[in-house]
């Protein structure tokens, strides 16, 4: 808990080594973290600098951009990765993400759509799916994915709560009281 020496040292560390790159990712998230905004964001700047040609850095530099409140840059580091490389599945979820927080629908479940053709079984991405199926008002199809992976064992219990919870609104929604109590009883069981 010595935040304060923790982030001297990241900035003393990447002053040292201006291109060692896990320096300025780590020291940029550990700024992020305790909102030093401007400073990560001048170290994620020297990242892109350093590996504006490799996908696995410009990822790294999307979620980095991400985590310290910058979607513009996060976006425009994943359409980078995404143009150069699709062996990185997660950028694609990554970018849906940031499409649906700006109402982006469409191409948030396109480009979700090919994070699973990618990784079919990346459960993650399933659930953001069912998500924006759910927006898009496909709620059958929302409510069979969210079904799937609450009964799927072999998912992390964080997914399976997540399903189960969104179950649980489902059926409020529906004025289902007793349905969505059972579901949210499951939830917390996980």
């Amino acid at each position: 808990h010595r935040f304060d020496d923790a982030l001297r040292l990241f900035e003393e560390t990447a002053r040292r080594f201006p291109q060692n790159l896990v320096a300025l990712v780590d020291g940029s998230r550990a700024l992020g973290a305790r909102f030093e905004i401007r400073h990560a964001e001048a170290m994620l700047d020297r990242l892109m600098k350093l590996g504006a040609q490799q996908p696995d850095i410009l990822h790294l530099a999307g979620q980095s951009y991400r985590i310290i409140f910058r979607p513009d840059k996060a976006m425009e580091c994943f359409q980078r990765v995404l143009t150069r490389t699709k062996e990185i599945p997660d950028a694609f979820l990554e970018l849906a993400i940031l499409y649906e927080r700006r109402h982006r629908v469409e191409e948030a479940h396109a480009l979700v759509e090919d994070c699973l053709r990618a990784e079919p079984d990346y459960l993650e991405a399933q659930l953001f799916k069912a998500r924006l199926l759910r927006r898009m008002k496909d709620e059958a199809a929302s409510e069979s994915l969210f079904r799937a992976l609450a009964a799927d064992g072999a998912a992390h219990p964080q997914v399976r709560a997540q399903a189960w919870a969104e179950i649980a609104a489902l059926h409020d929604r529906q004025e289902e009281y007793a349905a969505a109590m059972q579901a949210m009883l499951t939830c917390k069981e996980l």
